[in-house]
């Protein structure tokens, strides 16, 4: 994972190397892996608002008791 701090606001980028499944038979056995041989990493969400646009994110707040 890579973030850089530019005027407009933070930029994160990450890669899971391994994919997302480890069943060889799954769509996303080796999806990671392609996108990182092609030099393609996936944008992540930083601010709050990016995460608010971002329709795959939930959000869960913890607190101590």
């Amino acid at each position: 994972m890579t973030t850089e701090l530019t005027r407009q606001g933070p930029v994160s980028q990450g890669i899971l190397t391994y994919s997302q499944a480890t069943d060889t038979r799954s769509a996303d056995h080796a999806n990671m892996t392609k996108l990182y041989t092609q030099g393609k990493w996936v944008s992540l969400p930083y601010t709050g608002a990016q995460l608010a646009a971002d329709q795959a994110s939930s959000s869960l707040r913890l607190s101590a008791p």
